[in-house]
């Protein structure tokens, strides 16, 4: 994403927001996922579980976010597009602290490729006229087949050639295809839901703090994997991770990220939310603080996983300077 490469030129209108509002908007840079996949990922973020593997099977155990938010009074919905809620984490009886559920792309658009954008805009409308929310949406994303993700026979879409045709397979061979595929993929999507979120006005959603990350990273092909992500690689779990607030109390207690040295994860999310629901700040959820921390910030015992929801492999990336390394010499921008 242009937003953390400025030769890529993937999320320009992104990338104008963060730049003509630095009180309200912040990119923490490439950060690191929980896991390799979605519900992993998810998993983490939603009950907070950080011991792994989850043994004790916490994440069974643990309050959801949608519980927490309850007790402290907020009216919850839960947006997920792909569909996947309930499931083995949100169960049927957690629906109950869910106070508006919507679980399908069919309730915001007639096909999937738009999903986002109209999701984005149903969002703006409720966040302007509503306050005491807790909004989780799940995205439809820039999934692949990436060809499906955006109006792939426009030619003002077309931004990166050449790229795959629908019927083209993932192959060694056609590499810089894919690529350009996702890469068209992502502009559109991302700067389309961000375009639908904010139109010319972000400060038109008010006392409001929204947290954007993706569920994992993708991979083209690095060290010979031919699937886009669900592996034991770094690049599995490269995701964003953008802040936006026009909340007071949010803007003057968040860590920013040029006060932060270390690399984020989500595994900050979680305490992060429960510092916002209760406007305290220096919580942690075992070695994982806040964003809304007073003293000196770290995260120096970073990881991800990959495996079973409970077997997974812990993996450690490669550390400097509290930050990962990224091997971009294996990347195909």
């Amino acid at each position: 994403m242009s937003i953390n490469n400025a030769s890529l030129d993937t999320t320009p209108i992104l990338e104008k927001y963060i730049a003509s509002y630095p009180e309200n908007i912040w990119n923490y840079g490439i950060a690191l996922s929980s896991g390799t996949y979605s519900f992993l990922s998810q998993t983490v973020m939603l009950t907070g579980v950080h011991d792994f593997p989850d043994n004790k099977l916490m994440s069974l155990k643990n309050p959801t976010v949608f519980q927490i938010a309850k007790a402290n009074n907020y009216r919850t919905f839960a947006i997920d597009l792909q569909g996947a809620m309930p499931n083995v984490i949100i169960r049927n009886q957690d629906l109950n602290y869910i106070d508006e559920l919507k679980t399908n792309w069919t309730e915001f658009s007639r096909e999937t490729k738009t999903a986002d954008i109209f999701a984005a805009k149903y969002l703006r409308d409720l966040l302007a006229h509503e306050k005491g929310l807790f909004v989780v949406l799940c995205k439809w994303g820039a999934h692949t087949p990436y060809e499906m993700r955006y109006p792939n026979d426009e030619a003002q879409y077309q931004n990166y050639l050449p790229k795959l045709k629908l019927t083209e397979a993932h192959s060694p061979s056609n590499r810089r295809k894919i690529v350009n595929s996702y890469k068209n993929a992502l502009r559109f999507n991302i700067d389309g839901f961000f375009s639908a979120l904010f139109a010319d006005d972000p400060d038109f959603i008010t006392n409001t703090t929204i947290i954007w990350v993706s569920d994992h990273g993708e991979m083209f092909q690095e060290h010979g994997v031919m699937g886009p992500h669900a592996s034991p690689y770094l690049e599995s779990a490269l995701i964003p991770f953008v802040i936006f607030s026009t909340n007071p109390w949010v803007q003057e207690n968040l860590k920013k990220p040029e006060a932060i040295s270390c690399t984020v994860s989500q595994q900050n999310i979680f305490p992060t939310l429960l510092s916002i629901f209760e406007k305290r700040t220096n919580l942690s959820n075992g070695n994982f603080q806040s964003l809304i921390w007073q003293g000196d910030w770290q995260n120096e015992n970073l990881f991800f996983v990959d495996g079973a929801l409970w077997h997974e492999t812990v993996l450690t990336p490669e550390m400097q300077n509290s930050r990962i390394i990224l091997d971009t010499a294996n990347y195909m921008y």
